[in-house]
Parts: structure tokens; sequence; C-alpha cells
């Protein structure tokens, strides 16, 4: 078993300790011991200020293209997986370095003079991850829900993201249940436009960086819309 550190940035739905089912309490650093013995296993792999670790004092700075701090922790799961397999890891990082779009994800494209990078966020810790990536830059940011089969029914998820994170941005609540989500903006504190059409809600918006983060129906819609392979 090889074991691979990805971060520790979501605790809110990892409190109790995997062995015995009581709250264990969780350092800074993600380090974690509980009272029954079990302890945060030292990583073979891990990532620390953008360079990877690994086994035989590997040490590499990833230079991802993909931006986010999840993805340099995919990399780091993805690198010590080739090795594992026999490959080499700065082949392996090599590889993983060309990767600039996933499935659509993260990719930019040109929607009449507004360069739209698509975000995928489907549950509270991959939205916690696309509002860190949000917070690089000050652009206008269009959110999309949808509660179809896919996205699961229930919104009360809502009220479990961050969103005050995004006060004194430009916003539009987009998607289905754009109203469920109007509403968690307005509680945090964030005044929004509302749109039913997320790409109308682009090309309402003044032409430039603009991020849209969709869960993934709505996610699915856009890259329908703009023929994006999915």
């Amino acid at each position: 078993m090889v074991w691979v550190q990805g971060g520790y940035w979501w605790r809110e739905d990892a409190a109790l300790c995997p062995q015995c089912g009581r709250v264990r309490p969780i350092a800074a650093d993600g380090t974690w011991s509980c009272e029954c013995g079990s302890t945060r296993p030292a990583a073979t792999w891990y990532v620390t200020d953008g360079v990877l670790h690994g086994p035989d004092e590997f040490a590499a700075v990833l230079g991802m293209a993909l931006p986010g701090r999840s993805s340099e922790a995919q990399a780091a799961f993805a690198v010590a997986v080739a090795v594992s397999r026999g490959g080499a890891a700065h082949a392996a990082l090599e590889k993983v370095r060309e990767v600039a779009s996933v499935n659509g994800r993260f990719g930019a494209v040109d929607v009449d003079g507004h360069q739209v990078r698509l975000l995928l966020a489907k549950n509270p810790a991959s939205w916690n991850e696309a509002l860190h990536l949000l917070g690089q830059r000050d652009s206008p940011v269009v959110l999309c829900i949808n509660a179809r089969g896919p996205d699961g029914h229930d919104t009360s998820w809502l009220w479990d993201v961050p969103f005050e994170q995004l006060r004194g941005r430009t916003i539009v609540a987009c998607g289905d249940r754009r109203l469920d989500l109007a509403l968690r903006l307005e509680t945090a504190g964030i005044e929004c436009l509302v749109a039913a059409d997320p790409l109308r809600a682009v090309d309402d918006l003044p032409r430039g960086e603009i991020d849209l983060v969709g869960t993934y129906t709505a996610f699915h819609d856009v890259l329908k819309a703009l023929d994006i392979a999915w």
C-alpha cells in the first residue's frame, strides 16, 4: 500500500476516526491521532508549495497546466499510481503536465467575446475547492445549480458551502434551483443577479474573463450548448 497526501482542506464531514468512530482532533497541517491509537499514516507522496515529493528523495515542481490545489493533489495520486505500476516518476509527471482540460473542466472558451472558464462542482468539498480557485481573480462568476438525478434532489448542501468568500464579486445565480441559490447568497451577504440560462447570463455581462461553475447536469448542459465533447 502506498499512502498519498492529497490535501485536507474540507474536514466538515471527516470528523470521526475511521477505526473507532470517535471524534478526532485534527491539527492545522491535517495530521491527527485518536485515543484508540489510530493516526494519519505518513505519506510516501505529498505536495508542499507546488513541489511533489516522493520516495528516494524525489522532488519536482509540478508545473501544472490545470489550476487549483485539487489538481495538484490529483497529480500526486496519478504519479504515485504510475510509479506503483513500474513507470518513471519524471516521465509520469511530464504527461500529467500536458493535461489542460478534463472533459471540459477548467477549459476556457470564447463566448461572443467573453473568456469563460468552466468549472464543475458537485458537493460542498468540491465547491470549497472551486471557491478557493475563484479567489485567485476577481472576474464575474456565474453559478448554476440544478437538482436533477445525478445532482441529487436535495439542495440543503448549499448551506454547507462557504459562499461568503464571494462577497464583493459580480455574481449571477442560474439553473433550475437558482432561487435556492439566490437565498443562500443573500444570507451570505451577497447581492446577486438571477437568470434562468447561464449562457444568456454570460452574454449580459461585460466582455472579459468570466468563471462559470455548475453542478453536474448544469455543467453538462453548458457543454452541450457550446458543442464541447463530454
